[in-house]
């Protein structure tokens, strides 16, 4: 059998409302909802009061002490005391309590990277993930300080604290203009001679409005003996050596990959017989291939033979591949 509505008298509703009584207490005296209560109220065109907050009775001294002394959360000292959050961060607040960062609980995952010491190290156990470097190398970057990542074994690297990286050269666009332009140097002399990429010269040029020359044969003199003399030297790097020479580093690249000495891919079999001879904890050095992801020769030449080995460089011109566990 449904049940029977109350009946209401809206004018009497609205009148007792005018006579400050409350949403709870007209929902009680009517036996319905507070909902039926506002429904009934706006039909007879009763302006409605604005919700007033009731603020709790807190014992400051009692929220002090759960906050301070026993280093409870305010959401901990709310429910403790059977009040809202809001009422204790205003308790909090009126005695001066200052409250604590929300993350200042939290253990850090590498405390260690504050404190370190530029030469000084400590080792991890490796973290998980196929590239776990980057991950240690963005923390590093957000605290301000650059390390270097080593592998000594499966499960365990290295972290080591590094120098500031030195200064980017600044380069003055108008000296650039001046040698592309009064001097009639070519973008690939002009790289050559700055240390830069032939991109970026042209970069600046059109940044500074140089109207750009029609491309012309490059005319070059490379004395192949000297440069391999000093690839084999392995004093300088190629783009050091293409400043020396006046000889682009691409053109180095392809006389380093012609000579069987320089060259990682013509070297014979049994140069790599010395990575697969390894024992465990033994290095080899190479100078250094030629390529993109060159590590990844040396992985999968060690992965063919049932092996592992890491891959570290020692100079712009030399590597070193050490057997691993």
């Amino acid at each position: 059998m449904a049940k029977r509505k109350a009946h209401i008298n809206n004018e009497e509703l609205k009148r007792l409302y005018d006579d400050n009584k409350t949403f709870e207490q007209l929902a009680a005296d009517f036996g319905i909802s507070m909902g039926t209560i506002g429904r009934r109220l706006r039909m007879a065109g009763t302006v409605i009061r604005p919700a007033v907050r009731r603020s709790a009775v807190v014992d400051h001294q009692l929220a002090a002490s759960l906050y301070q002394d026993e280093k409870l959360s305010v959401e901990n000292v709310a429910v403790k005391m059977g009040i809202s959050a809001a009422d204790i961060t205003n308790s909090l607040d009126s005695s001066g309590i200052a409250r604590r960062s929300k993350t200042a609980h939290r253990k850090r995952k590498y405390p260690d990277l504050n404190n370190l010491a530029i030469g000084e190290s400590f080792e991890i156990r490796r973290p998980a993930g196929r590239q776990p470097h980057t991950r240690l190398y963005d923390k590093a970057a957000k605290i301000g300080i650059r390390i270097a990542f080593k592998t000594i074994d499966a499960n365990t690297v290295r972290i080591t604290r590094m120098p500031p990286a030195p200064p980017k050269p600044t380069l003055d666009a108008e000296e650039i203009k001046r040698l592309y332009q009064d001097e009639s140097h070519s973008i690939v002399k002009i790289a050559a001679r700055l240390a830069i990429g032939e991109a970026r010269v042209k970069w600046l040029l059109k940044k500074t409005g140089v109207e750009m020359r029609p491309a012309s044969p490059r005319r070059f003199e490379a004395d192949e003996e000297l440069i391999l003399g000093l690839l084999k030297r392995g004093e300088l790097s190629v783009k050091e050596i293409a400043v020396k020479t006046g000889v682009p580093a691409r053109h180095i690249q392809k006389i380093r990959r012609s000579d069987p000495e320089t060259s990682l891919q013509n070297k014979p079999p049994e140069i790599y017989a010395e990575i697969t001879a390894l024992t465990i904890g033994d290095s080899v050095d190479f100078l250094r291939p030629v390529g993109n992801r060159l590590h990844q020769r040396f992985y999968k030449l060690a992965e063919r033979n049932g092996m592992r080995v890491s891959f570290r460089f020692l100079d712009d011109s030399t590597v070193r591949v050490t057997r691993v566990k």
